[in-house]
């Protein structure tokens, strides 16, 4: 049950030595690039779930929503209509998502857009207000009070941090 698979294993090894050695180079914009690897990197984890058995129905269900949450991120999106879409209750839903996932499904989607308004914020001149639109929040400051309870620090500051 806790074996995982990779479809794009060899693509992904391949985009860790990538950034691992970008990381370490004296190039001009390094952190923009190293970003950008990071996204890929992360793209090809959507792909990683763990070992199913054949006839489990509502763990496929839950992976495809997951799946979905990572597509349309940027769109409003409630667990009640995934419930709805995938043929649970929201509490069945959230039930089993977190314990396929690992969070429940309202932080996983959190987290998607956060980091998402990360790589907005370190690789675009976009203001906060239209990162957090991008993010799929439609209230920036809704946006910016969940961006500071994660990273500590609010969304302006942390675009002007340097990266270590």
């Amino acid at each position: 049950e806790g074996i995982l698979y990779c479809k794009n294993l060899p693509e992904t090894k391949l985009l860790f030595a990538k950034a691992s050695t970008e990381f370490f180079s004296n190039t001009p914009h390094k952190d923009l690039l190293c970003a950008a690897l990071a996204v890929q990197i992360l793209a090809q984890f959507s792909s990683v779930r763990p070992a199913l058995r054949p006839d489990d129905e509502n763990a496929s269900l839950i992976y495809a929503a997951a799946q979905e949450m990572q597509k349309n991120f940027a769109n409003p999106i409630t667990i009640e209509e995934l419930a709805k879409k995938y043929a649970m209750s929201e509490g069945k839903f959230s039930s089993l998502f977190k314990e396929l996932i690992g969070v429940p499904p309202y932080k996983y989607l959190s987290s998607i857009r956060l980091n998402y308004a990360c790589y907005l914020l370190r690789g675009t001149s976009l203001t906060v207000s239209e990162i957090a639109y991008r993010s799929g929040y439609d209230d920036p400051l809704y946006f910016s009070k969940l961006f500071k309870k994660k990273f500590l620090l609010p969304p302006g500051e942390y675009r002007k941090k340097p990266l270590t």
